[in-house]
């Protein structure tokens, strides 16, 4: 008996340590299940210069075959004037999205997968400060996966809060250096700042024209300042003097008498004027008052503007003979020996219905189409075909994309990935008007 019970003893111990022994923590069962199949691990995405979004649903892997779906669509909102006195704008607008339809399905240039939507009518933001959170509102409203503007550096400041908390990217097509000191991190500008802009420009004034003795005009908000500020400072740093007190005067936007900064030129005895915001009506305003009250242009004095100058609307204002010879700062200038920007010129020109050429603003929107569609193409390479139809990862996805996105477009060459405050070019051209309307580059050479 004694025997017996030791050796039921031993076999209790050894059932117990069996059980302990697995370090599972998991009951006894009577039958074990077959293991079930591991689920796939993601593809790991590039890493990106900041921390990538946090996606709301895992990211598929790279699908090992051609997609043979339902092509998927993405919705594309853009915010430009469609009435009012900048009416023209969104004119001009449609003329460059349509452009970029146009040429990207020529070339295949989006995976099969996909399809851009362009959406129509474009949200009308009337190029107001006031009617800016009415438009990212309704644009928000329409559920889109990207966003394409405004015009106005003032207006961004409006409206990508809504869209940074909706977490929609938006391309800005402007070139107002405060809208990338916001630390947004759905935001991307579409061309040159103003600032890197400037830099440029003073460069040529000084070492390719000669100047010497500058008045600068500045319109008093962020943009006119900030480009004027850094025209002044890179003078400054080849050894020109410049009065800050007597050289340097502001206009407001609503300005129409520019006699004051005339006079002031014909006081310093400049030999150069740069202006900063004044497009269209008011630039050529400005001109015909500086002839009248101080010097001939250019003979006796050079009259030169910022991005503004680049705008169709100053080759529309201005007569021909005034037009020669005017020079600006630009992301684009056209190039008869680049086949994609003489595409996209004879296009746009083609689709405008006066038939004007392509200017800078023109080419912020047509370089912007591409980006999506370029960064769609980088998505699918890294990550597979994400679905368009959830949203907020889609989004999420896309706007890491963008941010990381290289590319040649027609202002140069892009790359979002270099910077790391939204920016995708480094540094401008100087354009020249020519009298039959369209422009050429004289520096850099």
């Amino acid at each position: 008996m004694k025997r017996f019970i030791a050796i039921l003893i031993v076999l209790l111990l050894s059932v117990s340590l069996v059980a302990c022994g697995s370090g599972s923590g998991a009951p006894a069962a009577t039958t074990t299940p077959a293991p079930a199949a591991p689920a796939p691990a993601p593809a790991p995405a590039p890493k990106p210069a900041t921390p990538a979004p946090t996606p709301s649903t895992p990211a598929p892997a790279p699908a090992p075959t051609g997609y043979n779906g339902p092509v998927m669509q993405v919705d594309i909102v853009t915010m430009c004037p469609m009435s009012g006195s900048s009416a023209r704008t969104g004119i001009l607008e449609e003329a460059s999205i349509s452009a970029a339809e146009q040429h990207m399905a020529e070339d295949n240039f989006l995976n099969p997968a996909y399809k851009l939507n362009f959406v129509r009518p474009f949200v009308d933001d009337e190029s107001s400060t006031d009617k800016a959170p009415f438009a990212a509102n309704l644009a928000i409203s329409l559920e889109p996966h990207g966003i394409i503007g405004h015009h106005l550096t003032t207006m961004i400041l409006i409206s990508m809060p809504f869209a940074e908390e909706a977490r929609i990217p938006m391309i800005g097509i402007v070139s107002g250096p405060a809208s990338v000191r916001q630390g947004w991190e759905f935001f991307h500008i579409g061309t040159v700042t103003d600032t890197d802009a400037a830099v440029t420009l003073a460069e040529y004034l000084v070492k390719e024209r000669g100047f010497k003795n500058f008045l600068v005009m500045a319109r008093n908000d962020e943009g006119g300042m900030a480009g004027a500020e850094a025209v002044i400072a890179t003078i400054k740093t080849y050894g020109v003097s410049f009065d800050d007190t007597r050289q340097y005067m502001l206009f407001a936007s609503d300005d129409t008498d520019f006699t004051p900064h005339a006079m002031r030129a014909k006081d310093i005895g400049a030999d150069c004027v740069i202006t900063y915001g004044l497009g269209g009506q008011n630039a050529l305003t400005c001109y015909d008052q500086i002839e009248q009250l101080y010097a001939r242009i250019p003979e006796d004095v050079f009259y030169c503007g910022s991005t503004s100058f680049a705008q169709p609307s100053i080759a529309e204002m201005f007569p021909p003979d005034k037009l020669q010879g005017l020079v600006f700062p630009t992301g684009y200038i056209q190039d008869p020996n680049d086949p994609f920007k003489e595409r996209f010129k004879h296009q746009f020109k083609a689709n405008d219905p006066q038939g004007f050429w392509p200017g800078d603003n023109n080419a912020r929107v047509y370089d912007a189409c591409w980006t999506f569609a370029g960064a769609i193409n980088d998505m699918v390479e890294a990550e597979g075909y994400l679905d368009p139809a959830d949203k907020p990862f889609f989004r999420e996805r896309l706007n890491y994309y963008i941010s990381q996105h290289k590319r040649v477009g027609v202002q140069g060459n892009i790359d979002y990935s270099a910077f790391t405050d939204g920016r995708m070019l480094a540094s401008g051209n100087i354009g020249e008007w020519q009298s039959d309307g369209q422009a050429i580059k004289v520096y850099p050479k």
